[in-house]
């Protein structure tokens, strides 16, 4: 516990001087002056003295300099100090955090037997057949080496954790999410997928679909992790989200003739897939939902498990598995979660919220009644620690992606603050700009991105083009500040889900979790939020 203490003071003792950076917000650039305000003197002086290109450099390419870098006569001393002192303290240097290659040591030590499996993208994207993998394929070995009984998939969504697990694995899995259409969709989709499944799996194996062909796929897939998926890197295809599976038909998805394999899976799944519309908070009883969901059964040693599980959600499953000990009818034993959308947590500890943040936080917790999902441990509670929603939702920015992309922001970012300038000019209650939420919008000009954010926003105001271009005219000169200072956030970013993840650690250990284990579990390119919890009780 005194490691992971340790490593929460480093981090917020080295993010405070930096805390009014990753509190503001990219939209507010001009505005409120921020790069005069928050960047610190000798890092403004550098970044003004050399090119840009030079200072992004050491931002986008820094994971391939040495520890003797900066050379002599470098020019950008005080950032590369900064990106190096910043870096030095990501989860991915932490000394407990484990490397799937590490996991895989430690789960053979654990009698854990080999339950590995390699997907289609027939099935789902590469981003989510890539987590599907990882996660079904950890959840199966201890599964069977902790003697469980059930498999709770917390926010399951559409189901693809869960079909695999019980198609592929055949565990007995319940899916619980809040959301009825969600449920509906799992229910459908595994329906459909059994009846190709058997099929598919021998045409995989035979190289007839799979895009990862070569006669070793089938060797030890953890111990394997980095050279199945390091070729993957380079394919942009990867990066892709699940826009074309959500464009697909049922019906067209698992369009597969398998006849002959339907009758073992349809037992298989009527007996142990089971999908409840339910929502789970800390105070849900496992318990009750398992029975009766499998009356038939009378042991319940449950694994609890969400593959990115959304804000407060995955607090709840930790405090589920510390209350759910030992009894008669059994325990949670296991617990697998990922965790995302830390914009979405409630505070125990709040600052004062700007008017859009206060607005997020009605519209995400309408009733108020949700125990808070940061701070847990009793650490930071002491602290009365707390973080800003801008810091939050800065926590998700994909640095990893980022770095390996080699790109600056778009000009989409140049425009947004841009436009905010022209509606402090023409709103008459300009403390209100910050409400607008224009979003993405596609645009080759600012005059095009000025037009179609109005129309977007229904605003009626008077904006000549003359105005536009004498703007952009004027402001241009600060584009590349704007971009230096969104790197520099990007690189605190990490850390901000440092303190997260490590503050739910700690809350394991504190509470007599002494099997707890933070992991990096996928691919950051792939997946951005790739970090894991991994805990159990002994039999």
């Amino acid at each position: 516990m005194n490691c992971i203490r340790n490593s929460l003071e480093d981090i917020t003792n080295f993010l405070n001087p930096y805390r009014v950076l990753v509190d503001s917000h990219m939209v507010n650039f001009f505005t409120h002056r921020l790069w005069e305000k928050h960047v610190p003197l000798s890092i403004r002086k550098e970044a003004e003295d050399v090119s840009v290109d030079e200072v992004l450099k050491e931002f986008l390419c820094f994971s391939n300099k040495d520890d003797s870098y900066p050379e002599k006569g470098s020019r950008c001393v005080e950032i590369n100090k900064f990106v190096k002192n910043a870096r030095s303290l990501y989860l991915s240097n932490f000394s407990k955090c484990l490397c799937l290659n590490e996991l895989q040591t430690l789960m053979d030590s654990w009698g854990c037997t080999d339950c590995n499996i390699v997907l289609d993208q027939f099935f789902m994207s590469p981003k989510k057949s890539h987590e599907v993998e990882v996660t079904s394929s950890i959840v199966a070995s201890m599964f069977k080496a902790f003697d469980c009984s059930h498999v709770v998939d917390v926010g399951g969504g559409k189901g693809y954790l869960s079909s695999v697990l019980c198609l592929e694995h055949k565990l007995k899995v319940l899916g619980l999410d809040s959301s009825s259409s969600n449920t509906s969709v799992a229910t459908k989709r595994t329906e459909k997928m059994q009846k190709a499944w058997n099929g598919i799996r021998r045409r995989i194996e035979n190289g007839g679909l799979s895009k990862r062909k070569g006669k070793h796929w089938k060797a030890k897939f953890l111990l394997n992790y980095k050279s199945n998926i390091e070729q993957s890197y380079n394919d942009k295809e990867l990066l892709k989200e699940d826009s074309h599976e959500k464009n697909m038909e049922l019906s067209q998805e698992f369009n597969v003739n398998n006849s002959s394999d339907n009758n073992d899976n349809v037992h298989i799944v009527g007996n142990n897939f089971k999908q409840v519309t339910y929502y789970v908070n800390h105070n849900s009883n496992l318990y009750d939902i398992v029975k009766d969901s499998f009356p038939d059964d009378c042991k319940f040693n449950l694994v609890l498990t969400g593959l990115h599980t959304c804000g407060n959600l995955a607090s709840s499953c930790l405090k589920l598995f510390v209350d759910n000990k030992d009894t008669e009818q059994g325990c949670a034993r296991l617990l697998v979660n990922i965790g995302c959308c830390y914009h979405l947590l409630t505070e125990k500890y709040p600052g004062t919220p700007s008017i859009k943040q206060s607005k997020i936080i009605e519209r995400t917790d309408a009733n108020n009644t949700e125990e808070s999902g940061f701070p847990m441990s009793s650490y930071l509670c002491s602290k009365k620690f707390s973080l800003s929603y801008n810091s939050r939702v800065l926590s998700s920015q994909p640095i990893d992606r980022i770095s390996k992309g080699n790109k600056c922001p778009s000009d989409a970012l140049f425009y947004r603050a841009l436009f905010e300038v022209l509606l402090q000019r023409h709103v008459k209650d300009s403390k209100e700009n910050s409400l607008y939420c224009v979003g993405h919008i596609k645009c080759s000009t600012f005059t095009e991105y000025v037009y179609k954010a109005l129309k977007k926003l229904d605003l009626q105001l008077e904006i000549s083009e003359a105005e536009i271009h004498d703007i952009l005219k004027d402001y241009k000169q600060y584009k590349d500040k704007l971009n230096v200072y969104f790197m520099m956030r990007v690189t605190l970013a990490p850390l901000i889900e440092a303190i997260i993840l490590l503050d739910r650690l700690l809350y394991l250990y504190e509470n007599g979790i002494e099997d707890a284990h933070l992991v990096q579990l996928f691919n950051p390119v792939l997946s951005p939020r790739c970090y894991g919890i991994i805990a159990f009780r002994k039999k």
